[in-house]
């Protein structure tokens, strides 16, 4: 008798021990208490250890494998799921990715299965089947345009890695493959001749077969649909759910089901084993929960109820002891070895499971102690099978020696000798243990090779922006991955109910908003009146509005409702607080651009050339940037300006007494330089009096937080040192886990609260002079705890 950690684990231990002894699989008969969990696991693990091209693994079973654990099965169910739920794009992805769906043009394109899920994760869908082709001609029509002149679509500037044509072909196998889904597809789920003829046609032509298995598994189901088929005509089909059948068709139906054959593992039920002659048999499946079963009546007709119409009625008590005889009759007629076993643990709930009354009686038997209890059974058990075997003898592949070696006891390997075998992990044990050290290191983040490939004052450098540079201040191993490795986060669209516009695209849609706004008021030499203006700002508003319904469809009528209300009021609030704010200012220059492209029509100062700013000891940096406002402060002696910036949500907690945050924010400084150079043209002597942040929105109502124009000087220092961290390619993790709290590469920093004590202690650290830089921006000294 044996034990083991999950079902999984018992499975496993009953081959370890097979080899172990020496036993061949076609002496070995397996009888399961549960169908649904051990047939499969059995096929899974015989599959995973027997590679041998197009053969079946060595395993047969008396009742088949359930019909929905083959690839067709999969697909299918997947694909109702998809039907009936709304055609969700999760769903297709998914199948796309697990290799469910036979897509015919992926062959030579270049293109595997789980890239083009990736690609369609990108798109804007959500759900419902009218959102599928609008969605793939548009980005089919921006790939084809980028393909046309070269250049990668709008969404795509950075880390742009394959060619607009080579997106634009797989595009096109998504857009055949999602046309000629939804064609097949009847609209209603009531036509029972349609929904019948759309799953013979999925099942024919899309659902993919990769082995033996598959085929018969498609072959069976195509034979019941035609069988059905048979029997409904001549008939009324109206009423019949025809998805409802297929799906219970699904979760009974068992395919390929044999008997014993040489060289084969045989797997049979309970109740049906014991017939094979073979010499060693286990038993598996025996804990509480599923031998004998509960004790549970009939709630239409009660064991009472039973015993009194007749003493031949089955009770639920009855059915237990039933199955209690026939185990002990089944132990009776084997010959041969016989070993008993069950699960002791759930993996998936994380909780402990008990052996069954039959299992406990059982080791009175063997063991002789006649009043034995739960407890003496499982101290006279071993310890239970897990991933890593108690012994190096029955290991059925490498992992598992390699796991018997390192969980300790006599003879256990050191982890460098894991590092030998295998150089990725060796690698990684490396990195762990230099990051666990206080030595700033490269697997810190320490990379001076990376940081002079890229200096900003280079011929060939970047030229920074305040977002750039922000990132830099905020946490460099983020700037490092994606400035300088440009690694970019899969791209994945999620629908979600609740929700249409998602913050970004809401503070593209309010910007475009105020930028038309005021273009027309400054057209007509205006300032802003909400009496005059309000009508003309709500139409402005609603032509944006439908422009992005029209690009994002949102999810339902009353989730757009609630939304469009939403930037009413932002629009509201805008305009309420503009109309008092421009008594003593005029707006003059909107989203001013420098060094980059700016709005058609733009300003008359926007430069395509970025500003250099000459920082001591470095050299020139190049700055860009696009500004939201300038507006022109009346009242004043010479050109004096206020830069404004919009915000649509909510007040991160700037701070009036520290305008960089310790080098975080860096906006205002970049902002200031760029408009007195962009102005100075026009304005000789253009001074900005102040930097502002203007929150618009109805949570933090028409909130202005600003710094005057002298506190923001300041900023070239924060510059300078977060150059020079640039320079000594000084790219560590934050020293503060809130600073990504809403990053895009959460997942690649794993545990941000243990990185961020790692920095600190670095940071501690005098003999890590290359993060010297950081240390000012942080404003700590060396030896700071």
């Amino acid at each position: 008798m044996f034990r083991a950690l999950g079902e999984v684990n018992e499975v496993r231990e009953v081959l370890r021990r097979c080899l172990e002894k020496g036993i061949s699989l076609d002496e070995v008969e397996v009888l399961h208490t549960d169908g649904e969990v051990y047939p499969p696991l059995f096929y899974e693990i015989c599959s995973l250890l027997h590679r041998e091209p197009d053969q079946e693994p060595p395993v047969t079973f008396s009742e088949g494998i359930p019909l929905r654990y083959t690839r067709p099965g999969r697909a299918l169910e997947a694909w109702l799921s998809w039907w009936r739920e709304g055609f969700p794009q999760q769903t297709l992805r998914r199948m796309i990715a697990d290799g469910l769906l036979e897509i015919e043009e992926l062959a030579g394109s270049g293109w595997s299965h789980s890239r083009l899920a990736a690609l369609l994760a990108g798109l804007p869908i959500g759900a419902g089947r009218e959102r599928y082709l609008p969605a793939l001609e548009n980005a089919l029509a921006s790939a084809h345009l980028a393909a046309a002149d070269g250049s990668p679509p709008p969404e795509e500037e950075e880390g742009f890695e394959s060619s607009s044509s080579f997106k634009e072909a797989a595009l096109r196998i998504l857009y055949e493959l999602c046309r000629g889904l939804l064609s097949a597809i009847p609209s209603d789920t009531s036509d029972a001749w349609g929904c019948l003829r759309a799953v013979e046609d999925f099942i024919r032509s899309r659902a993919r077969c990769t082995g033996r298995l598959d085929e018969y598994a498609r072959l069976s189901l195509l034979d019941a649909v035609q069988r059905f088929s048979t029997f409904l005509e001549g008939r009324d089909a109206s009423g019949i759910q025809i998805l409802e059948w297929v799906e219970e068709r699904l979760h009974s139906a068992r395919v390929e089901g044999q008997g014993p054959r040489p060289g084969c593992l045989f797997v049979a039920p309970l109740t049906e084993g014991g017939h094979s002659g073979r010499p060693f048999t286990f038993i598996v499946g025996l804990d509480d929960g599923r031998f004998p079963g509960a004790v549970l009546q009939d709630p239409v007709l009660l064991d009472s109820e039973r015993r009194s119409l007749s003493q031949n009625l089955e009770t639920s008590a009855g059915r237990v002891d039933a199955r209690l005889q026939d185990l002990a009759l089944l132990l009776s007629r084997i010959r041969g070895r016989v070993t008993l076993s069950y699960s002791c643990l759930d993996l998936v709930d994380d909780r402990e499971m008990f052996p069954s009354p039959a299992l406990i009686n059982c080791y009175r038997i063997v063991s002789g102690n006649r009043s034995g209890t739960c407890g003496d059974l499982l101290r006279y058990l071993p310890p239970p099978a897990s991933f890593a075997p108690a012994r190096e003898g029955p290991c059925l592949e490498a992992p598992d020696w390699w796991l018997s070696r390192l969980h300790g006891g006599e003879g256990a390997l050191p982890e460098e000798e894991v590092g030998t075998a295998y150089p990725h992990l060796g690698r990684g044990m490396q990195a762990r243990r230099a990051r666990e050290s206080d030595a700033f290191t490269p697997y810190d983040g320490h990379v001076p090779e990376a940081g002079r490939d890229l200096l900003p004052w280079e011929t060939k450098g970047p030229v920074l922006s305040s977002r750039r540079l922000e990132t830099l201040g905020k946490c460099p191993l983020e700037y490092f991955l994606s400035y300088v490795l440009e690694i970019r986060p899969p791209e994945e669209y999620l629908h979600r109910p609740t929700a249409w516009l998602d913050p970004a695209k809401r503070g593209d849609l309010l910007h475009s908003v105020f930028r038309e706004f005021h273009v027309r008021l400054r057209t007509r030499g205006l300032r802003p009146s909400f009496h005059r203006d309000w009508e003309e700002l709500k139409k402005i508003l609603d032509e944006e509005i439908a422009r992005w319904e029209r690009l994002k469809p949102p999810p339902g009528r009353r989730v757009f409702e609630e939304e469009r209300e939403d930037l009413l009021r932002t629009a509201m609030i805008f305009l309420r607080e503009d109309e008092a704010c421009c008594l003593e200012r005029v707006p003059v220059y909107l989203e001013l651009a420098v060094g980059m492209e700016g709005f058609p029509g733009g300003n008359e100062v926007d430069s395509p050339h970025p500003v250099g700013v000459e920082l001591p000891g470095i050299g020139e940096v190049l700055l860009r940037g696009k500004i939201d406002r300038v507006d022109l402060l009346e009242g004043r002696e010479g050109a004096c300006f206020a830069v404004c910036d919009y915000k649509t949500g909510k007040n991160p907690g700037l701070d009036l007494k520290d305008p960089f945050k310790k080098g975080r924010h860096l906006q205002g400084y970049v902002y200031k330089v760029l408009a007195e150079k962009a102005l100075s043209g026009k304005h000789p002597g253009a001074k900005v009096e102040f930097f502002e942040y203007f929150f618009a929105s109805a949570r933090e109502h028409g909130e202005r937080v600003a710094w005057r124009g002298d506190r923001l000087e300041e900023g070239s220092a924060v510059l300078e040192n977060l150059c020079r961290m640039l320079l000594e390619g000084c790219f560590p993790f934050t020293d503060n886990p809130d600073d990504v709290k809403y990053s895009d590469y959460r997942s690649a920093f794993g545990d941000r609260e243990a990185a961020a004590r790692a920095v600190k202690r670095k940071l501690a650290n005098p003999a890590n002079r290359a993060l010297e830089p950081f240390r000012r921006l942080r404003g700590m000294e060396a030896g700071d705890g």
